[in-house]
């Protein structure tokens, strides 16, 4: 027998709390979440200087290796075209210029040494080697190593230096050959008959050394990559 529609209870079905989602919880920074980050900003800073700084000293350095070769093979060149007439030289001149020459195989030994010792590049264990020199002595050192070249440029050397220039503390392989470098690029843009001028003085308590060729000189627009 079939139950009527109409005698079904109408009673409700009790009702289901259904859960609320849970919130996400959101953590506010600290004052430590903030300087670990400064500190990791700061070391990544570090290393990238550091790594800058190495890649600039290895720059250096490599441009550098050819200025011993360049004293060597100008007097190495001197002497060839002297040999024609080899018993018109002096032999005080030839010692001169093989010792010269001597002098710097071993600046070209000890570059290759600073080499290897900036592979293992730390600022804080890289010091520098200084003694107290006199900038004009440096100077006329390394305008001597260069008298082959010079020569050979058919250019003319005047040396300027102020009466009161004191004795300063530098590393004097370092400064050798930034003087070298230095001369060696006003030789190579100078004509023959022009002067090139090396000049040492005092500025406010500072050695200034200068030198200054006759040549076109560099382009406005190239000044500013001149140091990078």
């Amino acid at each position: 027998m079939e139950t009527p529609i109409d005698s079904l209870s109408s009673t409700p079905a009790p009702r289901v709390p259904v859960p609320e989602p849970p919130k996400a919880s959101i953590r506010q920074p600290k004052s430590t979440d903030f300087l670990a980050l400064s500190r990791e900003d700061k070391s990544k800073k570090r290393i990238n200087e550091l790594e800058a700084l190495k890649d600039s000293i290895l720059d250096m350095m490599v441009n550098d290796l050819k200025d011993p070769l360049t004293v060597i093979q100008g007097n190495i060149s001197y002497l060839l075209d002297e040999v024609h007439d080899i018993e018109s030289l002096a032999p005080a001149k030839v010692e001169q210029v093989l010792r010269t020459c001597l002098s710097n195989c071993r600046k070209q030994m000890n570059l290759i040494k600073d080499l290897q010792d900036v592979s293992q590049f730390n600022q804080e264990k890289y010091p520098l080697q200084k003694s107290r020199a006199y900038f004009p002595k440096l100077v006329d050192d390394c305008l001597e190593a260069l008298a082959p070249a010079i020569r050979k440029q058919e250019v003319s050397i005047k040396k300027i230096y102020h009466a009161q220039v004191p004795l300063v503390s530098v590393d004097e392989g370092v400064i050798r050959r930034v003087l070298v470098n230095l001369i060696t690029n006003a030789l190579k843009f100078s004509h023959p008959a022009t002067r090139v001028r090396v000049s040492a003085g005092l500025s406010l308590a500072e050695v200034i050394v200068a030198v200054r060729d006759e040549g076109q000189g560099i382009p406005a627009g190239e000044l500013e990559k001149l140091f990078k």
